[in-house]
């Protein structure tokens, strides 16, 4: 069970730092994909940190 779903007062406690458009358009993206905002970020940040070279491949 996801913490949001134990804890629903902490999804909206969340900090966000950035412009509110990018802000509104992760909580979007999130929600319709039935993820966090916090899940999607840092499947983002993963895959710009593949794209550039910075991480490595993990080997199954």
């Amino acid at each position: 069970m996801s913490r949001t779903a134990l804890y629903p007062e902490g999804a909206s406690m969340m900090n966000n730092y950035g412009p509110k458009p990018v802000i509104e358009a992760i909580t979007r993206i999130a929600q319709s994909q039935r993820q966090s905002r916090s899940q999607l970020v840092f499947r983002i940040l993963e895959a710009w940190l593949q794209e550039h070279g910075e991480l490595p491949e993990v080997k199954a």
